[in-house]
């Protein structure tokens, strides 16, 4: 099996303001064969999406209509904790940096977008977040004993 197939049910939600990123970032995805690819144009239907389809990854945008991609990070986190984000910005200063990662997020990556850096972060966090699913499904056993 091709390492990428396991993730092509993987539902991955792209929030950017600028269509024509979304669409960049949409194309690697679908190129890679992964078949559901959602897109949000702002955070209020970034937020939608997620409330009613089960994301498994999130690439985000640094800037936002409304309110900064950190605040939605912070929303997301206090609604999915353990929901994968990877920043997708072009601010490349070490405080900007930190500052995502103490929003919570688990990748960055600096546009322009190099497609193959994109999909291995990506594949990275599903991984990740593929094998923290049974650790969460043990807590919950243990916590009703």
């Amino acid at each position: 099996m091709n390492t990428l197939e396991e993730f092509h049910e993987r539902a991955i939600l792209i929030a950017d303001n600028l269509r024509s990123m979304r669409d960049v970032l949409g194309y690697i995805f679908r190129a890679k064969e992964f078949k559901k690819v959602f897109f949000a144009g702002s955070e209020k239907e970034a937020i939608r999406i997620i409330n009613t389809e089960t994301i498994d990854l999130i690439l985000t945008d640094w800037m936002m209509p409304k309110e900064s991609g950190l605040s939605f990070v912070k929303t997301i986190r206090a609604q999915e904790p353990e929901l994968p984000i990877i920043m997708v910005a072009a601010r490349s200063s070490k405080e900007d940096i930190l500052e995502a990662i103490e929003a919570g997020i688990n990748g960055y990556i600096l546009k322009p977008v190099v497609p193959k850096e994109i999909m291995q972060k990506a594949v990275q966090q599903l991984k990740q977040h593929k094998m923290r699913e049974p650790l969460n499904e043990t807590e919950k056993h243990t916590d009703t004993a």
